[in-house]
């Protein structure tokens, strides 16, 4: 066990209430510590408010979370928890929790409970939706400077679609395979926001007539012959 996480405590719901827990749900990233301390000026919208005890894993508050928002449901979506809280000073304090994937495989986070987390009421939970494989794809895009960007699912898959469709004007017959591929690495590695941990790296690769054709990076990995791959 961790030494920041505490042994875990069973909690009679029957005979104990449960408290308030606020829940505040972001699909862009996670809020900023400056969100939480002007909260009183300005609300965070997205605001979801759960009964739930100190012994409430992370896979249950997931559970009701996806009860409550549609677009937490879909198979692909990971929601990243992390605790708000204040320190002896006042001073808002923003801490990881964990993981959770919305098809319910399995992370090594999810049994972790609220109470073993050092969560207290009063306390809230920052949580980000993210679609790892459609959503939040990061493009390098050479001629805007190398720079970071964010793009939506249909952008990227319409990207795909142009550089790897079906055919060409020369050959519009002509069948491949499209090949997608992607692993996350940590955002220093790629200058990728300040508030991301790490970015997911997709590697397209068309197939046809059993060879290799062409790959392409959505953060313009260098190019087999040593030049990037353009992905204006």
């Amino acid at each position: 066990m961790r030494p920041d996480m505490r042994a875990p405590v069973t909690i009679d719901r029957e005979k104990h209430c449960p408290f308030l827990l606020r829940v505040f749900c972001n699909e862009g990233g996670h809020n900023r510590r400056e969100d939480y301390e002007n909260m009183d000026k300005q609300p965070i919208s997205n605001e979801l408010h759960i009964y739930t005890w100190p012994d409430a894993t992370l896979r249950e508050i997931a559970d009701l979370i996806q009860d409550a928002k549609p677009d937490a449901q879909k198979p692909m979506v990971r929601m990243a928890f992390s605790t708000v809280t204040q320190d002896r000073t006042g001073r808002i304090v923003i801490r990881k929790a964990g993981w959770v994937n919305a098809n319910r495989r399995r992370t090594p986070d999810e049994d972790k409970t609220l109470d073993s987390l050092h969560f207290q009421a009063g306390d809230f939970l920052d949580v980000l939706e993210s679609d790892p494989l459609l959503s939040f794809v990061r493009v390098e895009v050479v001629r805007s400077l190398g720079s970071m960007v964010r793009v939506s699912s249909d952008e990227f898959l319409a990207k795909v679609a142009t550089l790897y469709g079906p055919g060409d004007v020369k050959s519009p017959a002509r069948k491949a395979t499209v090949a997608i591929s992607c692993k996350s690495v940590p955002a220093d590695r790629v200058k990728a926001g300040a508030h991301d941990d790490s970015v997911l790296l997709f590697r397209v690769a068309r197939y046809g007539n059993n060879r290799h054709k062409s790959k392409f990076s959505t953060v313009g990995k260098q190019h087999p012959r040593g030049g990037k791959q353009q992905a204006s």
